[in-house]
């Protein structure tokens, strides 16, 4: 049977929440393709002539097949990157401002902002918590997989010329609405955090530190 690439592309691009979600897959499909990870200098000392191998190193991705013998005259080399255009949630996660809850945000790479607007929205991306050794900390890559967030267009009647063409401001114009209430009483800068932490299991006061993005949660 063809091999249906479309469909798998679909299925990669589905799965790839964030970039952390990306590198998972990859080294799942190299594994299934017959790649062996390099994951120890021992390891290293094992590698042998048309072998396939891959590792990670400071999160990215090496994979590489070795000539079966020792006439080979040319090498090949591909690149990419597996980040994309999103909004990178800031440490001071939320803002509360006239009745609204926002997300506070950054844009991350060269979005089109118009294509982020009137969408649902969720996060994903990694968690980190405290581990065996103060040197290495444990991590899990997370997703929120709910429609939690949107950022919304100001209705037309407050500003008739949007047809006309409209700058957004990042800082202002593209943040995420979380709720609407009267207080922030009862959401935190934590309360995103601790609600990953409490889906995923991981004891709230033993989270270190996040780096998650938003991504568009329209099916």
């Amino acid at each position: 049977m063809e091999k249906n690439y479309v469909s798998e592309l679909f299925e990669d691009i589905s799965f790839s929440k964030s970039k952390f979600h990306v590198l998972a897959r990859l080294q799942e499909k190299l594994s299934s393709a017959g790649f062996s990870e390099l994951a120890t200098a021992a390891q290293w000392e094992k590698i042998v002539s048309g072998g396939k191998y891959f590792f990670l190193y400071n999160r990215t991705l090496f994979s590489f097949v070795l000539p079966k013998n020792d006439t080979v005259k040319d090498v090949k080399v591909i690149t990419s990157h597996i980040d994309s255009p999103t909004f990178r949630i800031k440490h001071n996660g939320v803002i509360f401002s006239e009745g609204f809850v926002t997300l506070n945000t950054e844009s991350y790479g060269g979005a089109i902002l118009s294509s982020w607007l009137d969408r649902p929205l969720s996060v994903a991306g990694r968690l980190y918590y405290k581990g065996d050794s103060s040197y290495k900390p444990n991590f899990v890559d997370v997703d929120l997989d709910e429609k939690s967030f949107v950022i919304p267009n100001i209705a037309i009647h407050l500003n008739r010329e949007i047809n006309e063409g409209f700058k957004y401001n990042k800082q202002t114009d593209m943040l995420p609405i979380v709720s609407v209430m009267q207080s922030n009483k009862v959401f935190n800068g934590k309360h995103l955090i601790n609600k990953i932490a409490d889906k995923y299991s991981i004891d709230k006061t033993e989270v270190l530190d996040f780096d998650l993005y938003l991504y568009q949660k329209q099916e």
